[in-house]
């Protein structure tokens, strides 16, 4: 088994026979394992544990894989995080589910954490939350580099790994990562709202008086209802919206800023870049290339 040093390291006393189904692509600090075939040995032993943090994207949901009411939309998976040593299993079911097992070390998990200014998880279960389906791009990159032997592999797989880790655990810790719909009428009803609207001017004024509510107890209820302010809740929608278009269209960046509400093409570079580290027209010029 190809690196089998490595692979332990990051999942565990696992043998090279519990990986017979698996595909499994690593470097020194991320490891990607993907049941190709049948299920993992190790994964369905109970009580297993990892001595690194698991994640997990589901191509498709199911409660055996991970328990979770997330509904996911068309262009987003559903993802977890689970923290080293945590007791956990897989249950095998007849009908075979594809998902992404990524398993990252601790030092590299709690440095990204660090960066952010926040503590990582230490929850005794996962911790669910949407992933974009461009994650995509990374984890292919991933395993088509593991299987090259171009020069400066080592450092190229050590770069996307970094990567695929630090695009997960930002959709984990961002405001309302686990999308829970808003419980009162009020709030959802800005929701939506802010949904149909996103293109156009929108202040926090403008919808507190939408929902008949004073400003400052409805950026408090919409708050606590959804995990994000109005702004922020607003900005993840124009953001969305651009990232769809700048997939499937071929709008320019300037009619796709107008599009989706920013006030600028320099507005909506300097957003995206922020929350996603590339520009729009790299980020076109990536999803295009897959």
């Amino acid at each position: 088994m190809r690196d089998l040093d490595k692979i332990q390291a990051l999942v565990g006393p696992i043998t090279a026979h519990d990986l017979k189904y698996v595909d499994a692509y690593v470097c020194h600090d991320v490891g990607i394992f993907i049941p190709s075939t049948g299920f993992c040995g190790y994964a369905i032993q109970p009580g297993h544990t990892h001595p690194s943090y698991s994640f997990m994207i589901l191509l498709q949901k199911s409660s055996t894989v991970l328990d979770t009411s997330l509904q996911p939309d068309e262009n987003h998976y559903i993802a977890a995080i689970l923290p080293p040593d945590v007791a956990h299993e897989e249950t095998t079911e007849d009908t075979f589910v594809r998902y992404i097992a990524i398993m990252a070390s601790k030092q590299l998990v709690e440095s990204v954490y660090l960066s952010y200014g926040l503590k990582p998880p230490h929850t005794q279960s996962w911790h669910d939350f949407f992933v974009p389906k461009e994650i995509m791009v990374f984890v292919s990159r991933f395993m088509e580099e593991y299987e090259s032997n171009g020069a400066g592999r080592k450092t190229v797989l050590d770069a996307i790994g970094f990567l695929i880790v630090n695009d997960l655990i930002r959709n984990a810790c961002q405001p309302g990562a686990n999308n829970a719909l808003p419980k009162s009428a009020a709030i959802r009803d800005a929701a939506e709202y802010i949904q149909q609207n996103f293109a156009a001017p929108i202040s926090v004024r403008q919808l507190a008086q939408h929902v008949n509510l004073s400003v400052s107890a409805f950026s408090r209820r919409f708050f606590r209802e959804t995990g994000s302010s109005p702004a922020a809740y607003l900005l993840a929608i124009r953001l969305n919206k651009s990232k769809s278009l700048l997939r499937n269209s071929e709008h320019s960046v300037t009619e796709i800023a107008q599009q989706c509400g920013f006030s600028s093409a320099a507005h909506l570079s300097s957003s995206f870049k922020k929350h996603y580290g590339l520009t729009p027209s790299a980020y076109r010029s990536l999803y295009a290339n897959l």
